[in-house]
């Protein structure tokens, strides 16, 4: 069972944890002295930094990791970085075909390279790996059983004091779906690791979607604060619609009944919840980058700031906590600077002046553009 859990067998533990039937707490009014990051940062968008995956890279020859999708980081409780990729292919070009040419997911590969290293990047290894050195998938894809189209990674989180990990997940329906949405999920989850080699997607909770593909919790960004996990989430497919907050003790992020929800003025159930932000959005990313200061970024649908049309961007919003105002908001990547973008995962260790973003591109070889299926490491501030 869970190490973490067996944590709060003390009753010095049990008595921080609390209970989820206590009274909602809450939150007062801080007093800080924030710094104006606006006035502190450089004002312009991220500017293009490496690309980390592609067919010509070593991460092909040495793992076969040649096309990917998605390119979540986190920290590892031995400090290292892993890297979760989504639907991963061993050849350049996928054609889509989930199930053919190397096909599995997700798949992890480690770097050591740390913020404001003069070091250039390099994956070190890889989880799960095995014959001729490939990093094969890390959990159980039920595409082979046909209960799910794929299963993709949302975040990862480790816990030092005990070496555990989770990845958050979704479990794909189906790709894309009619109307607005891209895909269609039947539910979001969490995996546990003992070691970060393979995760076990039964131990957890899971928050089902909805008929109409609604549900609001279905993709994931995690960030421990002291003896908090803070999440925000977003409905699957890039839709419009909310995003939402919750938080749960990081020893009891296993335990659904232990999760609490923010509606705006204090921390209570879900059925109360409200969003701190509306729009449509696409994969969120949450971080802690400094002492008053957490960056939320986006994938959003918005006014592009040189053109005037709308297209997909990458955008950041900050607050100086989760529970208080996320109207400061910046522009980061553009469609127009690069074609097809998603993702937009930050890098653990990221400062106000220096935020780096892991930025996805899935694109079929057309006139217009080359084909590309990578993930690239952008550079910009708050």
């Amino acid at each position: 069972m869970f190490r973490l859990i067996a944590l709060i067998a003390t009753a010095l533990v049990a008595v921080s944890c609390g209970s989820a039937t206590q009274p909602p707490e809450i939150v007062q009014p801080r007093s800080i002295s924030t710094p104006n990051w606006e006035e502190i940062s450089p004002p312009g968008p991220a500017v293009e930094i490496e690309r980390i995956t592609g067919a010509d890279l070593d991460a092909c020859r040495q793992y076969r990791v040649c096309g990917t999708d998605l390119g979540v980081v986190y920290r590892r409780a031995d400090g290292t970085f892993a890297h979760a990729f989504g639907d991963t292919f061993e050849i350049r070009d996928p054609a889509n075909q989930v199930g053919a040419n190397g096909w599995r997911s997700p798949v992890i590969l480690y770097s050591d390279v740390t913020q404001g290293s003069d070091d250039p990047f390099a994956f070190t290894g890889a989880a799960n790996i095995g014959p001729n050195g490939v990093a094969r998938g890390v959990m159980d894809n039920r595409w082979y059983t046909g209960q799910e189209h794929s299963v993709i990674p949302n975040d990862g989180i480790s816990f030092p004091e005990t070496g555990d990990e989770i990845i958050s997940f979704m479990s794909i329906d189906h790709w894309h779906d009619v109307g607005e949405s891209d895909w269609t999920t039947h539910y979001a989850g969490l995996a546990h690791s003992r070691d970060g080699q393979f995760f076990d997607r039964d131990i957890g909770p899971i928050w089902p979607n909805n008929a109409d593909n609604t549900d609001p919790y279905q993709m994931w960004s995690m960030h421990r604060d002291g003896p908090w996990v803070y999440i925000v989430t977003t409905r699957a497919g890039r839709q419009t619609g909310p995003i939402m907050m919750m938080r749960v003790r990081w020893n009891r992020l296993l335990e659904k009944d232990a999760y609490s929800y923010w509606n705006g003025k204090r921390w209570g159930p879900q059925e109360q919840a409200k969003p701190i932000l509306s729009g449509r959005f696409g994969e969120p990313s949450l971080m802690k980058v400094a002492d008053d200061l957490w960056v939320l970024s986006l994938l959003e649908y918005g006014v592009n700031p040189d053109t005037g049309e709308l297209n997909w961007q990458i955008v950041t919003h900050t607050a100086p906590h989760p529970s208080e105002d996320w109207g400061n908001k910046k522009v980061q990547i553009t469609e127009q600077r690069f074609p097809r973008l998603y993702g937009g995962f930050l890098r653990p260790g990221s400062t106000p002046l220096e935020l780096d973003f892991y930025v996805s591109t899935w694109r079929e070889h057309s006139e217009e553009l080359d084909q590309r299926y990578d993930v690239t490491i952008f550079r910009g501030s708050v």
